[in-house]
């Protein structure tokens, strides 16, 4: 097991479990901090020969039902691609033998360096939590409350609120892996090459698994003021430094 991994999931689960938002953040940040060594150190060792490249792998993410789909969908894609890998979302449900009917739901298909994808499992989870802190506080459940006159509208606030969430941390992480890329990585060096060369080999692999993708969009819904208080709450989000990775935008199917 890597130096790095045991103090990253430590430092997470630590992050997670807080209920100090400034120590929170200092232990995310110490986190991102590490990921970004760990993925520099083995490209680098790579450009010297001194290491072989991890594999590039498959993952798939089941995400159940309909109502909150394209929340989740969403966070898993941002981060997915901010850090070296592509994805899509493959409607149709899924088949479940003992009811004998199919399950309503999506899946999320990733594909990239096993070392990148690890990664991403950890922060999107890392995140969800620090999400769902914040939609359960009582500032945000009270004005949910003032804005829901009916049942069904909680559903649509929160996917909102979560949707503004998703964006505000797609934008902190993207500023962040560009600026650390520049203060580390000099442009044409071997590191570079190396990180530029798993990038297009990601590309390839995605664009030879999955030919016929189609581009789709998801929508926040009509809840203006969730999604701006979803955006705020993730400008607060425990994020730090950056992950190492890059990638062209993929594709939502």
């Amino acid at each position: 097991m890597s130096k790095y991994l045991t103090k990253i999931q430590a430092l997470l689960a630590k992050a997670e479990s807080t209920d100090s938002p400034e120590e929170a953040k200092a232990l995310s940040a110490k986190a991102q901090e590490l990921m970004e060594k760990w993925g520099i150190e083995e490209a680098d060792l790579v450009a010297q020969g001194k290491a072989r490249s991890d594999e590039i792998i498959h993952e798939t993410i089941w995400i159940p039902g309909v109502q909150e789909r394209a929340w989740k969908v969403q966070f898993w894609h941002n981060v997915a691609l901010l850090n070296g890998c592509q994805g899509l979302m493959i409607t149709g449900g899924k088949w479940n033998a003992e009811r004998g009917k199919v399950d309503k739901g999506v899946h999320y298909k990733y594909i990239g360096y096993e070392h990148d994808v690890r990664m991403v499992e950890m922060l999107v989870s890392s995140l969800m939590i620090q999400a769902d802190r914040e939609y359960r506080s009582d500032k945000i459940q009270d004005q949910a409350r003032s804005e829901c006159r009916h049942p069904a509208h909680w559903i649509k606030w929160k996917n909102a609120f979560m949707m503004g969430y998703a964006s505000a941390v797609h934008v902190r992480l993207k500023e962040a892996r560009d600026r650390t890329r520049k203060d580390n990585v000099t442009p044409g060096s071997s590191t570079d090459l190396v990180l530029i060369d798993r990038s297009q080999k990601v590309n390839q692999a995605f664009d030879e698994a999955h030919p016929h993708r189609k581009n789709a969009y998801t929508d926040a819904g009509p809840h203006r003021n969730a999604r701006n208080e979803g955006y705020l709450a993730g400008n607060r989000a425990d994020i730090g430094q950056n992950n190492v990775g890059s990638g062209r935008r993929g594709e939502l199917l």
